[in-house]
Protein backbone atom coordinates (compact mmCIF):
# COMPACT_ATOMS: atom_id res chain seq x y z
CA UNK A 1 0.00 0.00 0.00
CA UNK A 2 2.79 2.44 1.10
CA UNK A 3 4.97 1.50 -2.52
CA UNK A 4 1.86 2.39 -4.49
CA UNK A 5 1.20 5.76 -2.82
CA UNK A 6 4.73 6.90 -2.90
CA UNK A 7 4.47 5.85 -6.71
CA UNK A 8 0.88 7.86 -6.98
CA UNK A 9 2.77 10.97 -5.60
CA UNK A 10 5.84 10.85 -7.74
CA UNK A 11 3.79 10.20 -10.73
CA UNK A 12 1.85 13.65 -9.70
CA UNK A 13 4.71 15.39 -9.53
CA UNK A 14 6.64 14.23 -12.58
CA UNK A 15 3.10 15.49 -14.17
CA UNK A 16 3.06 18.83 -12.52
CA UNK A 17 6.77 19.19 -13.41
CA UNK A 18 6.11 18.06 -16.73
CA UNK A 19 2.98 20.86 -17.00
CA UNK A 20 4.89 23.88 -15.13
CA UNK A 21 7.81 23.19 -18.17
CA UNK A 22 5.23 24.20 -20.72
CA UNK A 23 3.78 27.10 -18.18
CA UNK A 24 0.46 24.81 -17.97
CA UNK A 25 0.23 24.63 -14.44
CA UNK A 26 -2.63 25.85 -13.82
CA UNK A 27 -4.45 23.00 -16.34
CA UNK A 28 -2.48 20.48 -14.02
CA UNK A 29 -4.44 21.65 -10.88
CA UNK A 30 -7.51 21.77 -12.46
CA UNK A 31 -7.66 17.95 -13.61
CA UNK A 32 -5.83 17.01 -9.97
CA UNK A 33 -9.01 19.26 -8.12
CA UNK A 34 -11.19 18.08 -10.53
CA UNK A 35 -10.79 14.90 -9.41
CA UNK A 36 -10.28 15.43 -5.89
CA UNK A 37 -13.64 17.36 -5.63
CA UNK A 38 -15.56 14.25 -7.33
CA UNK A 39 -14.01 11.66 -5.17
CA UNK A 40 -14.90 14.08 -2.11
CA UNK A 41 -18.27 15.14 -3.05
CA UNK A 42 -19.41 11.22 -4.23
CA UNK A 43 -17.76 9.78 -1.20
CA UNK A 44 -20.29 12.21 1.17
CA UNK A 45 -22.96 11.43 -0.76
CA UNK A 46 -22.46 7.56 -0.67
CA UNK A 47 -21.92 7.28 2.82
CA UNK A 48 -25.13 9.56 3.81
CA UNK A 49 -27.15 7.18 1.46
CA UNK A 50 -25.70 3.87 2.71
CA UNK A 51 -25.78 5.05 6.16
CA UNK A 52 -29.01 6.58 6.47
CA UNK A 53 -30.29 2.78 5.04
CA UNK A 54 -28.19 1.10 7.25
CA UNK A 55 -29.61 3.00 10.43
CA UNK A 56 -33.54 2.83 9.18
CA UNK A 57 -32.51 -1.01 8.65
CA UNK A 58 -31.76 -1.16 11.61
CA UNK A 59 -34.45 0.07 13.62
CA UNK A 60 -37.00 -1.78 11.33
CA UNK A 61 -35.55 -5.11 11.99
CA UNK A 62 -36.77 -7.13 14.36
CA UNK A 63 -33.88 -8.10 16.92
CA UNK A 64 -34.30 -9.87 19.32
CA UNK A 65 -38.29 -9.91 18.60
CA UNK A 66 -40.07 -11.17 15.62
CA UNK A 67 -38.04 -14.28 14.72
CA UNK A 68 -36.45 -16.94 16.56
CA UNK A 69 -32.83 -17.78 15.79
CA UNK A 70 -32.77 -21.48 15.10
CA UNK A 71 -29.64 -23.74 16.27
CA UNK A 72 -27.56 -22.35 13.08
CA UNK A 73 -27.54 -19.40 13.57
CA UNK A 74 -24.84 -19.01 15.42
CA UNK A 75 -23.66 -16.43 13.21
CA UNK A 76 -26.45 -13.96 13.41
CA UNK A 77 -26.89 -14.85 17.38
CA UNK A 78 -22.99 -13.92 17.30
CA UNK A 79 -23.46 -10.38 15.08
CA UNK A 80 -26.59 -9.69 17.57
CA UNK A 81 -24.43 -9.31 20.23
CA UNK A 82 -21.82 -7.53 18.63
CA UNK A 83 -24.94 -5.26 17.56
CA UNK A 84 -25.55 -4.72 21.17
CA UNK A 85 -22.14 -2.94 22.45
CA UNK A 86 -21.09 -1.83 19.22
CA UNK A 87 -24.16 -1.23 16.87
CA UNK A 88 -23.44 2.70 16.22
CA UNK A 89 -19.94 1.63 15.17
CA UNK A 90 -20.20 -1.23 13.10
CA UNK A 91 -22.56 0.57 11.13
CA UNK A 92 -20.63 3.90 10.62
CA UNK A 93 -17.58 1.59 9.39
CA UNK A 94 -19.42 -0.21 6.90
CA UNK A 95 -20.83 3.25 5.40
CA UNK A 96 -17.37 4.55 5.82
CA UNK A 97 -15.75 1.46 3.89
CA UNK A 98 -18.46 1.64 1.21
CA UNK A 99 -18.95 5.05 0.80
CA UNK A 100 -14.99 5.32 0.19
CA UNK A 101 -14.52 2.85 -2.31
CA UNK A 102 -17.91 3.74 -4.10
CA UNK A 103 -16.93 7.73 -3.77
CA UNK A 104 -13.03 6.53 -5.23
CA UNK A 105 -14.85 5.40 -8.58
CA UNK A 106 -16.34 9.01 -9.18
CA UNK A 107 -12.67 9.96 -9.77
CA UNK A 108 -12.60 8.13 -13.38
CA UNK A 109 -15.29 10.68 -14.36
CA UNK A 110 -13.33 13.95 -14.38
CA UNK A 111 -12.37 14.32 -17.91
CA UNK A 112 -16.62 13.73 -18.98
CA UNK A 113 -17.22 16.36 -16.07
CA UNK A 114 -14.88 18.98 -17.32
CA UNK A 115 -16.89 18.77 -20.91
CA UNK A 116 -19.83 19.03 -19.00
CA UNK A 117 -19.07 22.14 -17.48
CA UNK A 118 -17.45 23.83 -20.36
CA UNK A 119 -20.05 22.36 -22.56
CA UNK A 120 -20.99 24.15 -25.72
CA UNK A 121 -23.81 24.21 -28.62
CA UNK A 122 -22.50 23.05 -32.09
CA UNK A 123 -25.62 24.60 -34.18
CA UNK A 124 -25.91 21.71 -36.30
CA UNK A 125 -29.24 19.20 -35.11
CA UNK A 126 -29.16 15.58 -35.13
CA UNK A 127 -31.79 14.08 -37.73
CA UNK A 128 -33.27 11.35 -35.18
CA UNK A 129 -33.75 13.01 -31.88
CA UNK A 130 -33.56 16.83 -33.01
CA UNK A 131 -30.82 17.51 -30.18
CA UNK A 132 -27.69 20.15 -30.95
CA UNK A 133 -24.81 17.64 -31.63
CA UNK A 134 -23.34 19.48 -28.54
CA UNK A 135 -25.91 17.06 -26.55
CA UNK A 136 -24.24 13.64 -27.29
CA UNK A 137 -20.54 15.49 -27.40
CA UNK A 138 -20.75 16.99 -23.72
CA UNK A 139 -24.25 15.88 -21.69
CA UNK A 140 -24.71 12.21 -22.77
CA UNK A 141 -21.11 11.21 -21.64
CA UNK A 142 -21.52 12.27 -18.46
CA UNK A 143 -25.19 11.67 -18.00
CA UNK A 144 -23.59 7.93 -18.18
CA UNK A 145 -20.88 8.31 -15.55
CA UNK A 146 -23.90 9.31 -13.61
CA UNK A 147 -26.01 7.13 -13.95
CA UNK A 148 -23.38 4.31 -13.58
CA UNK A 149 -22.63 5.55 -10.50
CA UNK A 150 -25.52 6.10 -8.84
CA UNK A 151 -26.88 2.71 -9.85
CA UNK A 152 -23.66 1.13 -8.16
CA UNK A 153 -24.76 3.31 -5.19
CA UNK A 154 -28.26 1.76 -5.47
CA UNK A 155 -27.08 -2.22 -5.77
CA UNK A 156 -24.28 -2.05 -2.58
CA UNK A 157 -26.74 -0.06 -0.08
CA UNK A 158 -29.45 -2.80 -1.38
CA UNK A 159 -26.77 -5.42 -0.72
CA UNK A 160 -25.82 -4.26 2.22
CA UNK A 161 -29.36 -3.83 4.03
CA UNK A 162 -30.76 -6.97 2.74
CA UNK A 163 -27.47 -8.34 5.03
CA UNK A 164 -28.08 -6.34 7.72
CA UNK A 165 -31.68 -7.32 7.76
CA UNK A 166 -30.44 -10.89 7.37
CA UNK A 167 -28.40 -10.70 10.51
CA UNK A 168 -31.07 -8.68 12.61
CA UNK A 169 -33.37 -11.52 12.22
CA UNK A 170 -35.73 -9.66 9.58
CA UNK A 171 -35.19 -11.95 7.10
CA UNK A 172 -35.24 -15.59 7.88
CA UNK A 173 -34.75 -18.57 5.89
CA UNK A 174 -35.62 -21.89 6.89
CA UNK A 175 -36.06 -25.10 5.33
CA UNK A 176 -38.01 -24.07 2.37
CA UNK A 177 -39.81 -21.24 4.19
CA UNK A 178 -38.47 -17.82 4.35
CA UNK A 179 -39.70 -15.24 5.92
CA UNK A 180 -39.72 -11.64 5.93
CA UNK A 181 -40.95 -8.79 8.20
CA UNK A 182 -43.76 -6.29 7.35
CA UNK A 183 -41.09 -3.54 7.92
CA UNK A 184 -38.29 -4.92 5.81
CA UNK A 185 -40.74 -5.72 2.90
CA UNK A 186 -41.49 -2.16 2.76
CA UNK A 187 -37.81 -0.82 2.86
CA UNK A 188 -36.52 -3.97 0.16
CA UNK A 189 -39.35 -2.88 -1.98
CA UNK A 190 -38.79 0.87 -2.65
CA UNK A 191 -35.27 0.56 -2.69
CA UNK A 192 -35.84 -2.30 -5.39
CA UNK A 193 -38.27 -0.30 -7.06
CA UNK A 194 -35.45 2.50 -6.94
CA UNK A 195 -33.20 0.34 -8.81
CA UNK A 196 -36.19 -0.07 -11.32
CA UNK A 197 -36.27 3.54 -12.20
CA UNK A 198 -32.34 3.46 -12.84
CA UNK A 199 -32.76 0.82 -15.06
CA UNK A 200 -35.24 2.87 -16.84
CA UNK A 201 -33.14 5.70 -17.08
CA UNK A 202 -30.18 4.06 -18.20
CA UNK A 203 -32.72 2.30 -21.28
CA UNK A 204 -33.66 6.09 -21.91
CA UNK A 205 -29.71 7.10 -22.00
CA UNK A 206 -29.05 3.95 -24.78
CA UNK A 207 -31.41 6.02 -26.87
CA UNK A 208 -29.27 8.48 -27.38
CA UNK A 209 -26.20 6.13 -27.96
CA UNK A 210 -27.46 4.84 -31.13
CA UNK A 211 -26.13 7.46 -32.62
CA UNK A 212 -22.48 5.78 -32.06
CA UNK A 213 -23.90 2.58 -32.97
CA UNK A 214 -21.60 0.61 -34.80
CA UNK A 215 -23.89 -2.25 -36.56
CA UNK A 216 -24.07 -2.71 -40.06
CA UNK A 217 -22.19 -0.98 -42.67
CA UNK A 218 -22.17 2.64 -41.35
CA UNK A 219 -20.91 4.09 -37.75
CA UNK A 220 -23.92 5.76 -36.34
CA UNK A 221 -27.60 5.30 -36.24
CA UNK A 222 -28.48 2.49 -38.69
CA UNK A 223 -31.73 0.95 -40.13
CA UNK A 224 -32.11 -1.36 -37.76
CA UNK A 225 -31.83 0.97 -34.73
CA UNK A 226 -33.92 3.17 -35.79
CA UNK A 227 -36.72 1.19 -36.92
CA UNK A 228 -36.51 -2.26 -34.40
CA UNK A 229 -34.01 -0.90 -31.49
CA UNK A 230 -35.15 2.48 -30.23
CA UNK A 231 -39.19 1.69 -29.95
CA UNK A 232 -37.47 -1.43 -27.88
CA UNK A 233 -35.71 0.68 -25.46
CA UNK A 234 -38.72 2.68 -25.18
CA UNK A 235 -40.62 -0.17 -24.57
CA UNK A 236 -38.20 -1.26 -21.68
CA UNK A 237 -38.37 2.04 -20.33
CA UNK A 238 -41.86 1.96 -20.16
CA UNK A 239 -41.43 -1.82 -18.46
CA UNK A 240 -38.99 -0.67 -15.83
CA UNK A 241 -41.44 2.32 -14.91
CA UNK A 242 -44.06 -0.74 -14.36
CA UNK A 243 -42.19 -2.54 -12.39
CA UNK A 244 -40.76 -0.12 -10.19
CA UNK A 245 -44.80 0.54 -9.45
CA UNK A 246 -45.51 -3.02 -8.90
CA UNK A 247 -42.14 -3.52 -6.33
CA UNK A 248 -44.65 -0.80 -4.20
CA UNK A 249 -47.99 -2.23 -4.62
CA UNK A 250 -46.97 -5.07 -3.62
CA UNK A 251 -45.90 -3.72 -0.46
CA UNK A 252 -49.69 -4.10 0.73
CA UNK A 253 -49.94 -7.80 -0.68
CA UNK A 254 -48.41 -10.58 0.80
CA UNK A 255 -45.59 -12.35 -0.50
CA UNK A 256 -43.52 -11.24 -3.77
CA UNK A 257 -46.02 -12.32 -6.98
CA UNK A 258 -45.95 -9.33 -8.07
CA UNK A 259 -41.97 -8.41 -8.35
CA UNK A 260 -41.82 -12.02 -9.54
CA UNK A 261 -43.88 -10.99 -12.44
CA UNK A 262 -42.28 -7.62 -13.03
CA UNK A 263 -38.66 -9.13 -13.19
CA UNK A 264 -39.96 -11.84 -15.74
CA UNK A 265 -41.83 -9.54 -17.87
CA UNK A 266 -38.88 -7.61 -18.02
CA UNK A 267 -36.53 -10.78 -18.76
CA UNK A 268 -38.48 -11.65 -21.48
CA UNK A 269 -38.81 -7.82 -23.05
CA UNK A 270 -35.48 -7.70 -23.07
CA UNK A 271 -34.60 -10.83 -24.65
CA UNK A 272 -37.09 -10.82 -27.29
CA UNK A 273 -37.85 -7.11 -28.13
CA UNK A 274 -34.64 -5.79 -27.07
CA UNK A 275 -31.90 -8.74 -28.57
CA UNK A 276 -34.57 -11.55 -30.71
CA UNK A 277 -36.49 -8.85 -33.29
CA UNK A 278 -33.27 -6.41 -33.93
CA UNK A 279 -31.40 -8.70 -34.76
CA UNK A 280 -33.92 -10.54 -37.19
CA UNK A 281 -34.74 -7.25 -38.71
CA UNK A 282 -30.96 -6.99 -39.26
CA UNK A 283 -30.27 -10.52 -40.68
CA UNK A 284 -33.75 -10.76 -42.55
CA UNK A 285 -34.61 -7.22 -43.88
CA UNK A 286 -31.15 -5.09 -44.08
CA UNK A 287 -28.76 -7.53 -44.77
CA UNK A 288 -29.84 -8.99 -47.92
CA UNK A 289 -30.47 -5.08 -49.24
CA UNK A 290 -28.55 -3.59 -46.59
CA UNK A 291 -27.48 -0.20 -49.12
CA UNK A 292 -30.81 0.81 -50.06
CA UNK A 293 -32.13 0.39 -45.92
CA UNK A 294 -29.27 2.46 -45.01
Amino acid sequence: MTALTARGAAVAWTDYLWFSSLDFAGVWRTLVFTRIFLVIIATVIAFLVIYVNLRLADRLSPRRAIFALGQSDELIARFQGWAEIYGGRILLAAAGVFGVLIGLTAGNAWERALLFLNRSDFGTTDPVFGKDIGFFVFNVPFYRDLFAWGFQLLIWTTLLVAVLHYLNGGIQIQQNVQRVSSAVKLHLSILFAGLAIFKAIGYWLDRYELLYSTRGAAFGATYTDIVAQRPALQLLVGISLVAAILMLVNIRFRGWTLPRVAGGLWLVTSVIVGGIIPAAVQRLSVEPNEILRE
